[in-house]
């Protein structure tokens, strides 16, 4: 009931000329793939592949922690990602 009443509020509004932001679903994130080297991730909203080495932000360390990462100095003193 809830999808056919925003199938309804979609048409009116872009009969108006209103413009609608798709409705994103799950296939979303299959939507953006990365290579085998990389693992897809949202972070802070965005669609990222992680992979060792990259520079991080501390404060994204749950969602890294997640997908089988840790957000750490490097030996340059930055913070990057490692694998746990």
């Amino acid at each position: 009931m809830k999808l056919l009443a925003l199938a309804a509020t979609s048409v009116a509004l872009a009969v108006a000329g209103v413009a609608v932001p798709a409705v994103a679903g799950p296939e979303s994130a299959q939507a953006h793939s990365c290579s085998s080297r990389y693992t897809h991730a949202i972070v802070g909203g965005a669609h990222k592949c992680l992979g060792p080495g990259q520079i991080c932000n501390r404060r994204h360390q749950s969602t890294y922690r997640r997908h089988g990462f840790v957000c750490k100095a490097g030996s340059d003193g930055r913070p990057r990602l490692h694998r746990r």
